[in-house]
């Protein structure tokens, strides 16, 4: 009897043994795969994270790429570094050519360009430099430059820093050592805290560790405070990506608004005659035709005065070009003030003029050319010279037929001007369209 009774409690106490190493391998290798699942997500977030700063970098060297000076364009790269080094991982950074030489390198202290080309040459993702050994996560911009990070190299371990196996190893020792403990305490202190672990999610836009059991002394205490911590750092570097893209977005937008701005300068200076700062022959050639779309479709009229200056060489030969350039500068200022601000003032080149007028029919454009040409009479009175210097005047308006562009506009009112030159100077001319032939009587 006392014989079976030994037996069955020896049955029993394997049995229990058992079924204590079988929870304990159960829970180590529930324990082991979460934190290789948390430490895969780690590095998978961190790699991310160095892709998106290597983009970004590659976004700012895309962006300076034209309409900057190179020295602009050296100190765009150079905030972007220092910004990029802000995150722990990041050691330094560096542009290459599409050629693949290194144009700049920060901190400029590591002696690393000739390593850096060697490396993208041969596609090698680490390198030994002065500083240890780093890791390259590059992006290339569209026009084939690419821009290098230089990084801490991404560990293999897991959050509490042991390596894989050794971790694995101490897990299993420890279940083997606490069997008798894990039968009476397996579901209070094991599978309870696993299971909240477990339970950490990412929610909206953060992770909720608030349920980690961070109070516990145990290893599993560490284990949640580990990664309530790493999901603390996890929020602050994506708060800090986006404060940083964000930042950049800014910088990038400002400096796209600064050339813009220096582009559109530029077009009006091109467009403006230096000496009459009327508008030039490139401002009619670039706006005549898409101001005479625009008065056609809304059925308004358009008039155009072509005038030049009578005698205006015998003036600079008897007086000189200063003479000629006073004269000039009078039409310049004679049709700013009598034109109204719809109108546009042009020299196509030396005493040759238009005006454009908006909105004002054939009889309008003859009254206004009537008035320049008597003001100009006025003021050229004051120039002694052989011949009197006055304007001729030619009229001609979208109402008429032929005039069916900008171009045949000025045409019409060019022929007005040769009429008004013939018929004597100092003239206005209109052009106006010939009397119907009458139908021959059968």
């Amino acid at each position: 009897m006392r014989t079976g009774r030994k037996r069955t409690r020896k049955l029993v106490s394997r049995l229990a043994t058992t079924a204590a190493f079988a929870m304990g391998g159960v829970v180590a290798i529930a324990g082991a795969t979460h934190l290789l699942t948390v430490a895969v997500e780690r590095r998978a977030a961190l790699q991310t994270r160095l892709v998106a700063i290597a983009r970004m970098g590659a976004a700012v060297a895309e962006e300076t790429q034209t309409g900057i000076n190179h020295d602009a364009a050296r100190e765009a790269f150079a905030r972007w570094s220092w910004a990029a080094m802000a995150d722990p991982a990041v050691v330094g950074t560096a542009r290459l050519a599409t050629d693949g030489a290194v144009q700049a390198v920060h901190p400029e202290d590591i002696a690393v360009a000739s390593l850096i080309a060697e490396a993208s040459d041969r596609g090698k993702e680490t390198l030994d430099t002065t500083i240890g050994r780093v890791q390259l996560v590059s992006a290339v911009t569209v026009s084939g430059r690419r821009v290098v990070l230089l990084t801490k190299p991404i560990g293999r371990s897991l959050p509490m820093g042991l390596p894989n196996w050794t971790f694995f190893a101490a897990v299993l020792l420890a279940a083997v050592a606490a069997w008798t403990w894990l039968r009476v305490a397996l579901e209070r202190s094991v599978a309870r805290p696993l299971r909240k672990i477990c339970s950490a999610k990412f929610g909206d836009g953060r992770r909720r560790t608030t349920s980690l059991p961070i109070d516990r002394d145990d290893e599993l205490g560490d284990l949640a405070r580990r990664m309530h911590d790493a999901a603390d750092d996890h929020d602050q570097a994506r708060d800090q990506m986006g404060q940083m893209k964000r930042t950049m977005d800014a910088r990038v937008a400002a400096q796209i608004r600064q050339v813009q701005g220096m582009l559109k300068r530029a077009e009006r200076r091109a467009w403006i005659d230096p000496l009459t700062r009327l508008g030039n022959r490139r401002l009619l050639d670039d706006r005549l035709e898409e101001v005479y779309t625009t008065q056609k479709r809304r059925g308004e009229d358009l008039s155009a005065i072509m005038f030049d200056i009578d005698n205006f060489k015998g003036l600079n030969d008897t007086l000189g070009h200063a003479a000629g350039d006073e004269v000039l500068r009078f039409v310049g200022e004679l049709l700013r003030g009598s034109l109204r601000s719809s109108d546009i003032g042009l020299r196509l080149g030396g005493d040759e003029f238009v005006t454009i007028l908006l909105g004002a029919g054939i009889d309008e454009a003859a009254e206004t050319a009537e008035r320049l040409t008597k003001l100009f009479r006025q003021r050229a009175s004051l120039f002694k010279v052989a011949k009197p210097v006055s304007i001729s005047c030619g009229v001609a308006s979208i109402r008429q037929p032929g005039a069916d562009c900008g171009e045949a506009l000025l045409a019409l009112a060019d022929k007005a001007l040769y009429t008004a030159k013939s018929q004597g100077k100092g003239q206005v001319a209109i052009h106006y369209a010939p009397p119907p032939t009458p139908a021959r009587a059968t």
